[in-house]
Order: structure tokens, then C-alpha cells, then sequence
């Protein structure tokens, strides 16, 4: 259900033909105003707005780790203290093991303790594309541009094989947005997203 703002009407006539064969309950992101559509026959739990970014191969200004900073591959070995990593600095995320083994997860170590990573949702050498997602720096780094190198490092690793890179990050989270820019992303659209329910299944 996204779509650019010239496209909305005709975006809100296909969902409107779909709903009767949409299950009873799915999560969904939609572009602003699509959502009403739904609202005569489902409820609608909103779970935030978020900015779509992307990043074009030529538009990337790579920010560099100094020499006493580690920022290395995330390597099998070390999967499991990057899911302890993640239940302390990012309890409740999405992630998938899978997503891991691509070797497009990036760490910045403080000796053998993992206190900030990057790395991806999608990731397609045949199409050249990625996403980027579960980014994140131990709350006890923050403000350190921990998370600006370390996916700085990714998205370089990223360019060896892709042309575009994007990333959904919520439009509340100024300090990201910031970050995602200073590497050469741009916002290049909106969306909300919603766990939607058919009324009558309630």
C-alpha cells in the first residue's frame, strides 16, 4: 500500500478491489490516507510513521573509523554475542539468523565486546539492491558516532555489489535521520504502519 501522492486514488481503487479476498488479520505499510480504506470493516492499530531513505552508489560520502577504532565482518563465531548484543541494546527487534550469514552485518568492537552494529534486512547482488536494518549502538555509547562509522563500513561493503541502498527509520527518531543523512541518504517518502483486523473476526 505504497505509493507516490499522485498515485493515491488509484492505489485506494486496487485495495479497495482486494479487501474481500485479504485475510482477516496482516500487518501492513501504508501510504498516508490509504488506511481509509479499511476503516469500515477493520480496526486499525497504527505502530508508527516512518520515512522511507535511500542511498544512490554516487550520492555516498564514506565517514571513516580511526585507527584505534575495530569495525570488522560479524563472522559465525560471534552470531550468538551479536544476539546478546542486540537483547540488550535493541530488545523486541525483528531480525532474522538468516540475514546474518550473508556477511552483511558490521560491529564495532570494544576489545571482544560488540557495542554498535549495522547490517541488513535485504540484500540481492543479482538486482543490486539493498536494506538496510538492525542498527543500533549500546545505549552506553550513544552520541559517540558509533552508528555513523559502523554503517558507514556497510554501506561501502555494500557498494562492492549493490547500486541503491534504502532503509525505513521512524520519523520520530531525529538522531538516525541525522546519521542516515550525513552518510548521503535522502528521504524519499512516508508510510505508516498498522497490524490491521477485519471487525467481525474480533
Amino acid at each position: 500500500g505504497i505509493c507516490e501522492e499522485d498515485e493515491k486514488e488509484i492505489m485506494k481503487d486496487l485495495v479497495s478491489e482486494i479487501i474481500p479476498v485479504l485475510p482477516e488479520k496482516f500487518y501492513s505499510h501504508l501510504t498516508p490516507g490509504i488506511e481509509d480504506v479499511f476503516k469500515e470493516k477493520y480496526s486499525l492499530k497504527s505502530y508508527g510513521k516512518y520515512f522511507k531513505m535511500s542511498l544512490l552508489k554516487n550520492n555516498f560520502k564514506f565517514i571513516p573509523a580511526d585507527e584505534t577504532e575495530i569495525i570488522k565482518r560479524i563472522t559465525p563465531d560471534e552470531f550468538e554475542s551479536l544476539n546478546e548484543f542486540y537483547d540488550r541494546a535493541y530488545p523486541g527487534n525483528w531480525k532474522d539468523e538468516r540475514m546474518y550469514e550473508t556477511g552483511k552485518y558490521f560491529g564495532y568492537f570494544k576489545g571482544e565486546k560488540i557495542i554498535g552494529v549495522a547490517g541488513i534486512h535485504v540484500y540481492s547482488s543479482l538486482f543490486r539492491v539493498a536494506a538496510l536494518g538492525n542498527i543500533t549502538t549500546d545505549p552506553d555509547f550513544r552520541g559517540q558516532s558509533v552508528c555513523k562509522k559502523v554503517t558507514s563500513v556497510l554501506c561501502r561493503d555494500l557498494f562492492e555489489t549493490t547500486d541503491i541502498i534504502g532503509l525505513n527509520v521512524h520519523k520520530e527518531n531525529v538522531s538516525a535521520i541525522s546519521c542516515y543523512k550525513s552518510l548521503g541518504f535522502e528521504i524519499n517518502g512516508n508510510f505508516e504502519e498498522f497490524m490491521i483486523c477485519r471487525k467481525d473476526s474480533l
